[in-house]
């Protein structure tokens, strides 16, 4: 492969990676500064999302760009970039699952939601989640050193993607059935919980459309190996494979997007205002009222 190839493949790589760091550390830093948020119990699993997608900034994709340019052969190295590229894949798979099994439960029984959303519940799911991605995690491992076989480690990945992915079609069908019968015939449409659940919608839809075409190449490749390693080009393997690292910096585009406080929780981390700027902002605050009491005093 050309150097220069190697290089433009490198350069957006590193430029995705930058991307995700930024983004998912201004993420969970306006998740933390907020207290509206932090109030949200479902912010638990976003911010458990945005620290899945800085594993993969962080480690994986560098992993992979050191991969890309010196085709490193050593197991151990391939090991440990496999291991977190699906410890990182599978918790954003699980916490999407959850998140859409959360919405349809609000959705569905809303008043058993609010007496089911403390935060011992919300962190044990979180911590099942991760519990989750590293047994799938162990099982690559076990699969890389010969003790179980490919098949076995194919079949339960396949599986697992496969059952997570009908889950939320059939959440979000679910959800989408009680807005547009039920609510419609109640005449009330509860506003917050429709646009949580379309921010939720689109990151899931985005999600499956940068993850679908590299795990199709994983299908393709496990029923007919030979079909890739002779016919696949390598940019199209690359530009998969970029496609799904993308996904990782997306979500605080779409949060600023649709959700106010986290947009202003943000615009508040960027632009902090001057001391004398936030003074002037405290005194525009106060009622006319109150100045012309003040005046009438010193006269």
């Amino acid at each position: 492969m050309p150097t220069s190839v190697v290089i433009a493949w490198s350069v957006a790589f590193s430029a995705t990676a930058i991307a995700i760091i930024v983004g998912n550390s201004l993420t969970i830093a306006a998740f933390l500064k907020s207290a509206k948020l932090v109030r949200m119990r479902a912010c638990y699993f976003l911010v458990s999302l945005a620290i899945a997608d800085m594993m993969i900034g962080i480690i994986t994709v560098p992993m992979y760009i050191i991969l890309l340019n010196y085709h490193l052969q050593n197991r151990e190295y391939q090991s440990i970039y496999t291991a977190v590229d699906i410890a990182s894949g599978f918790a954003s798979v699980f916490t999407l699952t959850a998140i859409s099994l959360e919405r349809l439960y609000a959705f569905w029984f809303p008043f058993k939601y609010r007496v089911a959303q403390t935060m011992r519940v919300y962190m044990g799911l979180v911590l099942i989640i991760w519990i989750m991605s590293a047994v799938i995690t162990c099982l690559h491992m076990l699969f890389r050193y010969e003790i179980i076989s490919y098949t076995h480690f194919f079949f339960i990945m396949f599986c697992s993607l496969t059952t997570c992915l009908l889950v939320m079609c059939t959440s979000y069908i679910g959800m989408w059935f009680k807005v547009h019968y039920h609510y419609r015939q109640n005449n009330r449409t509860p506003a917050n919980e429709k646009k949580f659940a379309r921010m939720i919608f689109t990151i899931t839809a985005l999600f499956i459309f940068t993850w679908l075409p590299f795990h199709l190449l994983n299908i393709i490749n496990f029923f007919c190996g030979l079909c890739l390693k002779n016919h696949l080009p390598h940019n199209l393997l690359f530009f998969c494979k970029l496609l799904q690292y993308m996904n990782s910096f997306v979500n605080p585009i779409i949060y600023a997007f649709q959700m106010p406080e986290f947009r202003n929780t943000l615009m508040k981390l960027l632009c902090k205002p001057s001391p004398a700027r936030e003074e002037s902002r405290r005194i525009e605050e106060i009622p006319l009222e109150k100045l012309d009491d003040c005046q009438d005093v010193k006269m």
